[in-house]
């Protein structure tokens, strides 16, 4: 509901908005960037039912500074988005490198950082998003400051 009254619309508006952008047909589809983490906030379902156990029974505020906590550790971790991506999707390096037909070296070297994904080719960067079922834009770092 933050969104909503953020942007400045009424529900009906932002519910359509949200229909005709392809986000709910990926949603539908269960494409892990909505269903599960890609966004990068770092709470993939298996990390939601760890905490479950410990935090069922908090309050709601107990679960946001959990959370606050997780995304925090995982920004500074230094994680790319491919990696995130990949791993939300459930695959390894090698099932990824397999399926995209990109080597398994460049997927770890985009991973490690040392080799800009930003800089890769269109054709490597769309195997690659096609087979995670993501956009090929959420694969790239930013590198901006608020970005």
């Amino acid at each position: 509901m933050d969104a909503v009254y953020d942007c400045g619309y009424t529900l009906s508006d932002f519910f359509s908005f949200f229909l005709v952008s392809g986000v709910a047909e990926a949603f539908g589809k269960g494409n892990p960037k909505y269903v599960a983490e890609l966004n990068g906030l770092g709470l993939t379902m298996e990390r939601l039912l760890h905490l479950y156990p410990t935090l069922h029974e908090a309050d709601l505020t107990k679960f946001v500074t959990v959370a606050d906590h997780v995304t925090a550790q995982n920004a500074a971790g230094g994680v790319t988005n491919l990696q995130r991506i990949r791993k939300a999707a459930g695959m390894t390096q090698k099932g990824l490198a397999d399926e995209s037909d990109v080597s398994l070296r460049m997927v770890q070297l985009y991973e490690q950082k040392n080799k800009d994904i930003n800089k890769a080719g269109a054709l490597t960067l769309a195997k690659i998003a096609r087979v995670l079922g993501c956009r090929i834009e959420d694969l790239l770092e930013n590198e901006l400051p608020g970005v």
